[in-house]
């Protein structure tokens, strides 16, 4: 009886101790999942500033090659 007892405490502290794990690792997992969106966000938009360059760059050269051959013809 006393060894069932014994078991019974021993159960109950792992219990907490899992549950007090659980609750940390869900604290943790949220913090993860704000520190990944902010990244994420973050290079969303330095690769739309990178495909805004690029598309300049390649409407300048656009203009230039227009304005290089309209001004041969001539």
């Amino acid at each position: 009886m006393r060894d069932n007892v014994n078991r019974v405490l021993e159960r109950e502290s792992k219990l907490a101790e899992i549950d007090s794990r659980a609750d940390e690792l869900q604290v943790q997992s949220r913090q993860f999942e704000a520190v990944s969106n902010r990244i994420r966000r973050k290079y969303f938009w330095q690769n739309m500033k990178m495909w805004a360059i690029l598309a300049m760059v390649v409407v300048a050269l656009i203009v230039v090659i227009v304005v290089w051959v309209v001004s041969n013809k001539q």
